[in-house]
């Protein structure tokens, strides 16, 4: 998990917001995606958070087994 100080622009309610946040990185298993979005919804402030999934196609096999051995 890697938290990221970044500010964002985006319109909310026809209004134009820019606002400084945390972007929150989770890697992990696809099997575990939905129980990840859950989990960050139920302690979330925001009504709708920005929560999207990206699929690895190629990496370090070495990484995603560590990623799977750190999910179990």
């Amino acid at each position: 998990m890697q938290l990221l100080p970044i500010e964002s622009f985006y319109e909310w309610k026809d209004s134009l917001e820019k606002t400084a946040e945390l972007l929150l990185l989770v890697k992990t298993r696809t099997s575990l995606f939905d129980a990840t979005i859950e989990a960050i919804k139920s302690i979330h402030p925001y009504e709708t958070p920005e929560i999207a999934g990206t699929e690895f196609s190629a990496g370090l096999p070495e990484y995603f087994s560590w990623i799977a051995s750190a999910t179990r």
